[in-house]
């Protein structure tokens, strides 16, 4: 009896030994993944602020376009208007 005693205490611990080894595993992989996410979230924040300017650029030159546009309507009128 006191045999089996000593197994089990020795099949325990070695289990609890299992056990603390796979929560350290655990709690390393999560710090990799906290990590990964947190090189993932500051990629895409990068990637935000070039599309923002990206943005503002194409905005930029939708302005300009649309200032050549009324300004080429000018000249039309003032075509037009010398031909009468």
């Amino acid at each position: 009896m006191e045999t089996q005693v000593w197994v089990l205490g020795g099949v325990a611990g070695f289990l609890v030994a299992v056990l603390l080894l796979l929560f350290r595993v655990f709690l390393q992989n999560m710090g990799s993944l906290k990590t990964l996410i947190n090189e993932i979230r500051m990629e895409l924040v990068k990637q935000n602020e070039q599309l923002k300017t990206l943005f503002n650029k194409a905005i930029d030159q939708k302005e300009k376009v649309d200032r050549l546009e009324e300004r080429v309507a000018e000249v039309e009128r003032e075509i037009y208007s010398k031909r009468e």
